[in-house]
């Protein structure tokens, strides 16, 4: 029984690991909930049939390395837990989402100019 349970608990690991990161590109909202799209046959994109339950990554851009867009944590459709949003490699905005919507105040962030 133990064998059996630690062979499926690797391959449940190897699965998981082989999932690419999504990013806010792979996901279209509807209805308020957010649905990760999966290209057809003919090239178009489609959203899945049920809602998305994972995380969602800020895209880092391979030339610069700078990070931009958000990341967070997404339910059945609904963000959850702590969010965070990037511009140009800088945190700009981050708070938390319950059940789908902002809770409480988010913190902004300003980027520091140089001072002559």
């Amino acid at each position: 029984m133990k064998k059996t349970f630690f062979s499926s608990l690797i391959c449940t690991l190897i699965l998981i690991g082989e999932t690419k990161p999504l990013t806010m590109e792979d996901m279209t909202e509807r209805y308020g909930l957010l649905y990760e799209l999966e290209t057809k046959e003919n090239g178009k994109k489609k959203a899945r049939g049920t809602p998305y339950t994972g995380r969602i990554l800020a895209k880092t851009n391979k030339v610069t390395g700078k990070i931009n867009g958000e990341s967070g944590l997404v339910k059945d459709g609904k963000r959850i837990g702590v969010w965070k949003q990037y511009r140009e490699g800088i945190l700009e905005a981050q708070g938390e989402y319950l059940n789908g919507k902002k809770k409480d105040k988010w913190l902004k962030f300003k980027e520091k100019k140089n001072r002559p």
